[in-house]
């Protein structure tokens, strides 16, 4: 759970509702430069009719999958976005806590 999400969950019982936002700080964070990559036009296919907002997978290191989105593109390069989706953003929960049940220590 996100530290932001979980902290406003504290202290409810269940029957409990409530309505909380978090910040972006306390939930995905803000968006990062260093997540932000130049690539090559090339890289992508020819046929690929490229727009902004657009999600590709890519691979990474250890060979799985990250979503990465078109921010921004010309003839020689696009600019791919690979922060959290939701990073920068406020996040608004409403919530019903139907049962609590004891942590379990691990």
């Amino acid at each position: 759970l996100l530290p932001g999400f979980e902290s406003c969950l504290m202290g409810l019982k269940a029957g409990d509702e409530a309505n909380f936002s978090i910040a972006p700080e306390d939930g995905f964070g803000e968006p990062q430069e260093a997540n932000f990559q130049d690539m090559p036009r090339h890289t992508f296919s020819d046929d690929s009719t490229l727009e902004v907002g657009m999600v590709f997978s890519f691979a990474d290191a250890a060979g799985g999958e990250v979503p990465g989105v078109v921010d921004s593109f010309d003839e020689e390069s696009v600019r791919v976005n690979f922060n959290h989706p939701l990073a920068g953003r406020s996040l608004t929960f409403e919530v019903k806590i139907d049962r609590v049940e004891p942590a379990e220590v691990h």
